[in-house]
């Protein structure tokens, strides 16, 4: 897995996403092994074709159907998406429960600058919160 690939690609085509999930927690100082990385992303029109254009370089592959092409239509009728990428595996989530979608998730994100790259993280409190 290389995150600092999809936090790069994420980042140059301004993708609202928030990092949530197992990478999130490492980073709030969990001890913990993680194969994928999760992204919680807003579903605003603009947004869907920023992440399109964002993975589209990364070559992405619906995990259980790899004969689906990953296209804007796709993005604007689902929600959740588990990806393989030429940068490792991504988890797309539109929704994270105990917190809601979005808009919601951002608000209990922090910044952080890892991969010399801002983006914004799940604090501890959200990850908690996505729990119960």
């Amino acid at each position: 897995m290389r995150p600092e690939e999809l936090i790069a690609a994420l980042n140059a085509h301004n993708v609202k996403y928030v990092l949530v999930g197992g990478f999130a927690a490492i980073l709030q100082g969990a001890n913990y092994v993680t194969q994928d990385i999760d992204f919680c992303y807003s579903r605003e029109p603009e947004n869907l074709v920023r992440l399109l254009k964002a993975l589209e370089p990364l070559h992405p592959i619906i995990r259980p159907n790899p004969q689906l092409e990953f296209n804007l239509t796709l993005l604007q009728e689902n929600v959740n998406f588990t990806l393989e990428t030429e940068a490792g595996e991504v988890d797309l989530l539109a929704y994270i429960d105990g917190l809601g979608d979005y808009a919601e998730v951002e608000k209990y994100a922090d910044t952080y600058q890892i991969y010399e790259q801002d983006y914004l993280v799940l604090s501890l409190e959200g990850l908690i919160a996505s729990k119960n």
